[in-house]
């Protein structure tokens, strides 16, 4: 696994954090906008239709254009949390899919097409084949319907293209890392695409150290595996080495006992580095039984033979000038391959369907069937990884009709009619309160069913608002119904009269810590805190609940700043839905000097553009500041950062110079400089410099 150089990337990405953002679905739930850039030809229309295949609303193109997904008013999404994008696509011809991310190291396209190879850098952003073979569909056929062999499939020309984009990034560039993805283009084509949107899968990582893998059949002599540490810091892989009869290896079975039985995901993804030709064979159980699905390095399919129970997939390549084959994986470069099983299973078997994911194999090979003459091998493996792919589906309404029934001093039934498919439960939420409260319901069987539910432990005399929640499994977001307002039965009980802390006290004070003692005037407390009511923040350590009114509470805070004057109350906590209350502050000075801060002077000026070259150009600019940490280049128009921050200087009026690439030729860019601080105090930006880059 990569042990990136870059460890600030562990607060730019929330790899912990499962979340979705649809950004287009045609339903009226995504949050994106469709244009027509003005690069495009008079021809280029976009509409939306309703696809029967998907039976769904979709964008649909014409040749001759180039479309652009934002967010509305041309806004970028600026994604920090996700970086697997996915979509459905229908296309019809040649195209070329952009995706623009921001990374550690700037702004970087990256762009996808038919010809299914990963080439790193390529004009001005890094080249890849969508999903390594998959999405090139009418080659596929064109290939098949050569052969006179039935080309009809599950998705009647439909496939879904999964694209993770930080891994994808790393094939190029390992020691960087997306921070956010910005947005999407596509040209060359027309074409139809729905359900595009951004996630963040939880992973299952599998056969990650030698022993989890074994060479097949028997152990010949020759073959060998082991865990290898590779000299680009990517830390720990397997390596694969063998002759022509001992060169087949495999994690978990086909059947038996060492199968993973994987049910729960659908993709498979891996990286691999080797200058081999080989096979990657994944081992499933399907509706229609075991099938083993063959990823070649040929550029054409084999698609279905039933007989043998095998679909022979090719992963792609092409040809330099000079003939050389590049980009197929055999090019000793590390590339990503994301798969999903599911989608090419039913591409190529009508009815069929993935029940189990059960192991791998990887051989050398001469060819794309599993007897085709073996070849010797050297083959490194990393992050082999499982997970599930998640496809946004129609809403058709919230939760209606919500009505009380049964209402208590201290309960009631609520029920409501569902106008939703898709539906894993419905739960009931205070709107006042944004909590969930009663117990979850199951999904009913269709729209405009009735559901009811009871809900306890309410307050007597107290008016409610509770709405109801539709909660979906599929990347959907939950969508709430308007809420229900009713006044259980019984009166209002009276909250218990508590009063604020008082006699607050400072005892041994310090430079850098005091203690505060106080009374304590309430019933019923869960603890205590001190607050810093020129900060509104926290201070020191909570104080446990005292055993009743008018005794006396002591705590210490640390971490105070010398010679400075504090204002710290005390607040008394609750937990039956009484308010906190806060105590009047206590003023005090720490003793010793204060550290007096740094004076910052004006921000960076006299900035100048050198080297303009289509792609790049060096900004210098005089330092203002002192005390100052580092410089950061900002493009003004996006806010996004243009290159690593540059560090300080050593005082006022002196002059720094840093270089931007990967910029895009004969375009306008305004660029300003930001001064950056560690103390407390702002950043400083200067006033902008404009210029156009070269064109190619």
């Amino acid at each position: 696994m990569k042990l990136l150089k870059h460890i600030s990337t562990i607060l730019l990405l929330s790899a912990s954090l499962q979340a979705t953002t649809i950004y287009y679905n045609g339903e009226g739930n995504d949050i994106g906008e469709w244009s027509i850039q003005p690069d495009s030809t008079d021809n280029a229309s976009l509409i939306e239709v309703h696809d029967n295949t998907l039976d769904s609303t979709v964008i649909q193109f014409t040749d001759g254009g180039v479309y652009r997904l934002r967010l509305p008013n041309n806004t970028l999404w600026a994604n920090a949390t996700e970086t697997l994008l996915s979509f459905d696509m229908r296309l019809g011809s040649y195209y070329t899919i952009s995706v623009y991310v921001d990374t550690l190291d700037g702004v970087r396209k990256l762009f996808y097409n038919a010809i299914n190879v990963n080439v790193g850098w390529h004009l001005t952003g890094i080249l890849n084949g969508i999903g390594n073979g998959r999405t090139h569909m009418f080659e596929h056929r064109a290939w098949q319907i050569n052969r006179g062999e039935d080309v009809q499939n599950n998705q009647n020309g439909w496939v879904r293209a999964t694209l993770d984009l930080d891994r994808e990034l790393t094939d190029t560039e390992p020691d960087n890392r997306v921070v956010r993805v910005l947005s999407m283009r596509i040209a060359g084509t027309s074409g139809r695409i729905d359900n595009v949107s951004l996630d963040n899968p939880e992973r299952t990582t599998l056969a990650a150290t030698a022993n989890r893998w074994s060479i097949s059949p028997g152990i010949p002599a020759g073959g060998n595996i082991v865990n290898h540490q590779e000299n680009d810091d990517r830390g720990n892989v397997v390596s694969f080495s063998g002759t022509a009869t001992s060169n087949s290896y495999t994690a978990g079975a086909s059947t038996g006992a060492n199968r993973w039985n994987n049910t729960e995901h659908d993709i498979l993804q891996w990286k691999m580095r080797t200058i081999s030709n080989f096979s990657a064979i994944v081992h499933t159980t399907t509706t229609n039984g075991t099938r083993d699905i063959i990823y070649s390095t040929d550029r054409t399919d084999g698609g279905l033979n039933l007989a043998d129970g095998v679909i022979g997939i090719g992963l792609g390549w092409s040809r330099n000038g000079d003939g050389t084959a590049y980009g197929n994986g055999t090019d000793n470069r590390w590339q990503t391959y994301t798969r999903n099983i599911a989608t090419d299973i039913a591409e190529f078997e009508n009815g069929n369907s993935l029940v189990a994911i059960n192991g791998m194999t990887v051989m050398g090979t001469n060819g794309r069937l599993t007897n085709s003459p073996m070849v010797a091998t050297n083959i490194l493996i990393d992050d082999i990884q499982l997970f599930s792919s998640i496809v946004p589906t129609l809403t058709t309404g919230v939760a209606s009709e919500l009505h009380g029934w049964r209402l208590r001093e201290n309960s009631v039934r609520i029920s409501f009619v569902d106008n939703s498919d898709g539906e894993t439960e419905f739960r009931y939420i205070n709107t006042d309160t944004n909590q969930v409260i009663g117990n979850a319901l199951p999904a009913t069987n269709g729209t405009g069913t009735t559901s009811i539910g009871q809900i306890n432990e309410l307050n007597s005399g107290t008016t409610y608002h509770i709405a109801v929640q539709t909660i979906f499994n599929n990347g959907q977001a939950t969508i709430t119904s308007e809420p229900l307002e009713f006044t259980t039965l019984g009166e209002l009980q009276e909250e218990t009269n508590a009063q604020a802390a008082d006699d607050l006290h400072g005892w041994r004070l310090r430079e850098n810590s005091i203690r505060i003692s106080f009374v304590d005037n309430s019933e019923g407390e869960t603890g205590f805190r001190y607050i810093n009511t020129d900060t509104n923040q926290v201070v020191g350590n909570a104080v446990p609940a005292s055993n009743g009114t008018g005794s006396s509470r002591i705590g210490q805070i640390n971490g105070l700043n010398a010679g400075t004057t504090y204002h710290i109350a005390v607040q008394t906590l609750f937990n039956n839905g009484q308010a906190t209350i806060t105590s009047q502050p206590l003023e005090f000075t720490t003793l010793g000097q204060a550290q007096e801060e740094n004076n910052a002077e004006d921000a960076a000026d006299d900035l100048h553009r050198w080297r303009l070259r289509a792609t790049s150009s060096r900004v210098s600019f005089r330092d203002n500041s002192n005390g100052e940490i580092g410089f950061r280049f900002i493009n003004d128009a996006t806010g996004v950062q243009m290159r690593n921050d540059l560090p300080a200087t050593n005082g006022t009026g002196t002059a720094s110079i840093g270089q931007m690439n990967g910029l895009t030729p004969n375009t306008n860019y305004t660029v300003r400089i930001h001064t950056l601080f560690n103390n407390g105090r702002a950043t400083a930006i200067s006033e902008p410099l404009s210029f156009r880059t070269l064109a190619q």
